[in-house]
């Protein structure tokens, strides 16, 4: 269980995700390590356990994570944070993900809240993405 849960349960407490500022005590590049590490640990699961991959509500976790990571720390890529929120807009919308009422509102929240501050911050980079 080391190997495998701890690398992802540091990736949620170091990100705190729900608070006002994502990833409070990290700089980017410790916030890209503890990710890479959670995603490694959950591949790794798959590896040594025969269990899927990435379930969804984990994809959602650490998209949202990473897209505050992106959007929200010195030095990240905006536009990579604006495809995650949207990445996770949509897996919410699928019908056969597992998170309802309360949870599904504030995780749609959080991500409409990330592209609202992306977009005044930085409207103009975004709008010559697309």
């Amino acid at each position: 269980i080391a190997q495998f849960g701890v690398p992802y349960l540091q990736a949620l407490s170091a990100w705190s995700g729900m608070y006002l500022t994502p990833w409070p005590f990290c700089t980017i590049g410790q916030a890209r390590t503890i990710l890479r590490n959670a995603r490694d640990s959950i591949t790794a699961a798959g590896k040594a356990w025969g269990r899927p991959t990435n379930s969804k509500i984990e994809q959602i976790f650490l998209h949202t994570a990473e897209a505050d990571l992106e959007g929200g720390l010195v030095g990240g890529f905006v536009i990579e944070a604006e495809r995650l929120y949207k990445r996770v807009l949509d897996l919410l919308a699928e019908d056969d993900v597992s998170v309802e009422g309360y949870a599904a509102t504030m995780l749609k929240t959080h991500c409409l809240l990330g592209l609202g501050k992306l977009y005044l911050y930085d409207a103009e980079r975004l709008s010559e993405a697309e």
